[in-house]
């Protein structure tokens, strides 16, 4: 049986550098690495909006009964359940342009690569910070309002 040459490409080796086929194998984790990380962002951004779509109706409710005063946290709460009930067509574009930078970020030479894994990092950190400001802006109201209910 004859060895392959150290010329061609073989299935058990990785391709010769500046050969096609390993342009077509950087291009192929690049999409895979993508769509991990777009998965996560999708997922974030749909329990975000899950919460901020479920919560929001009945906490503003409860407030306008009460007469309670609202904190301007809550205000922009309220305000960014509103936009995305009105604009939620506009999540997957967003989503898109988002593994689209993901993509290109991941694309780049070995020494910038770390952009791509700030990029991904700093999208997640958002939207942790995000869910953290809404659930202040809604729960922080209710709960001074049971505090006031709970006095009398």
């Amino acid at each position: 049986m004859e060895k392959p040459s150290p010329t061609t490409d073989s299935p058990f080796r990785p391709p010769l550098a500046g050969s096609s086929s390993g342009a077509a194998v950087g291009t192929l984790r690049a999409l895979a690495a993508t769509a991990g990380v777009v998965f996560c962002h999708a997922i974030a951004l749909i329990v975000f909006a899950g919460f901020l779509l479920s919560m929001e109706p009945s906490c503003e409710r409860m407030l306008h009964d009460f007469g309670a005063k609202v904190p301007d946290i809550t205000i922009l709460a309220i305000e960014l359940s509103r936009w995305i009930a009105s604009y939620w067509y506009l999540l997957p574009i967003l989503l898109l342009a988002d593994a689209g930078a993901y993509f290109a970020l991941a694309r780049l030479g070995p020494g910038w690569r770390w952009l791509a894994t700030f990029w991904a990092m700093a999208i997640m950190v958002f939207a942790m910070l995000m869910f953290a400001l809404v659930a202040v802006g809604l729960i922080s109201p209710i709960v001074k309002l049971y505090q006031a209910i709970s006095k009398t």
